[in-house]
């Protein structure tokens, strides 16, 4: 599966800006809304950029750490907010230097079905097209001391920049990325380590990632040259006009909103049974 792929469908990008969704928490419920979207409507592709302020994502297998209220203190004592998320994984960062991407579209290409491996394949090609990557050697492979390790971890000169992560319902594929552009790379590593590290209190046993605060970097240390989130939103369009298509706004309907309601009225009960308000 290839990026050309794409050039059939119109392209969309809902690019989130502070304070005029609402929370954090809002920007976490608005991927499954769009994933939703596509899987009513396949003819399009939606990105979804978005920005987060000193954020720490929790999946759901880290709400079970014997000792996640500690877990949850230290987040809190550093500055950062905790929230999670509905799928799996574990836990990222996400603050001013982070880049979240989504790639939202159906599950069928023409006449070939994607299957997961596949999405993955194409959001690792469009990546790389956007960031401008394609004379690096970037590796795929899972960089097992870094936090949230995953088998589409992506590296450059064995330092993991970034992750990602894939979520279907039934028509839809939605595939996320977070990338870690600029920022104190090593302190986020330290902060997802001190969090285990807490939340496991001592407890023999229990398989979470033994971070290594060194095993991940920013792009702009990587390549030797500042990187800036805007340039994202530049390689979006860029790839875009290369297929063909031209990038507009989305706007959400009556239904997106609906949904948004609804998703932000799950997502906070799911909160409150683990002891965030």
């Amino acid at each position: 599966m290839t990026i050309q792929s794409l050039a059939d469908l119109p392209h969309t990008l809902y690019q989130s800006s502070e304070g005029v969704i609402g929370t954090s928490l809002d920007e976490l419920v608005l991927a499954d809304v769009f994933l939703k979207e596509v899987d009513r409507h396949q003819e399009q592709v939606i990105w979804h950029l978005w920005p987060l302020e000193k954020t720490v994502i929790l999946g759901m297998a880290d709400c079970r750490l014997p000792h996640l209220a500690r877990g949850l203190e230290m987040i809190r004592k550093q500055g950062y907010t905790p929230l999670v998320r509905s799928i799996g994984g574990l836990a990222v960062v996400a603050d001013a230097g982070i880049v979240n991407l989504s790639l939202i579209l159906p599950n069928r290409l023409g006449t070939a079905r994607l299957d997961m491996g596949q999405a993955y394949q194409l959001m690792v090609a469009c990546i790389k097209e956007i960031l401008s990557l394609r004379d690096q050697e970037v590796e795929v492979g899972e960089i097992s001391d870094s936090y949230c390790p995953g088998t589409y971890d992506l590296s450059i000169k064995g330092k993991k920049f970034a992750g990602l992560a894939q979520r279907r319902i039934k028509s839809g594929i939605a595939i996320s990325a977070y990338i870690s552009v600029s920022g104190h790379q090593v302190e986020r590593g330290e902060l997802i380590r001190d969090f285990y590290q807490a939340g496991l209190g001592g407890s023999q046993g229990l398989v979470y990632p033994q971070v290594s605060p060194t095993s991940m970097a920013n792009l702009s240390d990587l390549l030797d040259r500042p990187v800036h989130p805007e340039e994202v939103l530049e390689g979006i369009s860029r790839l875009a006009t290369s297929l063909g298509q031209v990038v507009t706004p989305y706007t959400l309907s009556m239904e997106n909103l609906s949904d948004l309601v609804k998703g932000k009225k799950e997502a906070m009960e799911r909160h409150q049974k683990v002891g965030l308000e």
